[in-house]
């Protein structure tokens, strides 16, 4: 009757503190795609939720820019612009290279969804 409410995570997440973000910006769904997805070489399997993190370079801004890279698929797009718009509200504590990749990522979602929509803007009539 009543349905269980998703484990809180370790890892990444819980180190960074996005615990709270983490289970309310996505669904059960999603964050298995993101789980699924994110697999950065050298690390464990799912580096976002599993572990006891006691130690990672940069900051939660730079793990969610980098994270946002993962998802460039069209079918994925609502998921990165999420991540990103949370590494942008925690883009003042990050460092300077941080906040470039950031803006970076957040250029390129941009850049994409613009161009997906140059098909129907060149068939305009002024």
């Amino acid at each position: 009757m009543f349905g269980k409410s998703p484990r809180p995570p370790a890892g990444l997440i819980k180190y960074f503190g996005l615990t709270d973000w983490w289970l309310t910006a996505f669904t059960e769904e999603e964050r298995k795609k993101i789980v699924s997805t994110f697999q950065p070489l050298g690390l464990s399997p799912d580096p976002l939720i599993v572990g006891d993190i006691t130690h990672a370079s940069g900051s939660a801004a730079g793990l969610l820019s980098a994270l946002a890279g993962w998802f460039r698929k069209r079918e994925n797009k609502r998921i990165a612009f999420r991540i990103i718009e949370k590494a942008e509200e925690l883009a003042p504590q990050a460092g300077v290279l941080e906040r470039h990749f950031l803006y970076h990522a957040k250029i390129v979602k941009n850049i994409a969804v613009i161009y997906r929509l140059i098909p129907a803007i060149s068939s305009w009539r002024y």
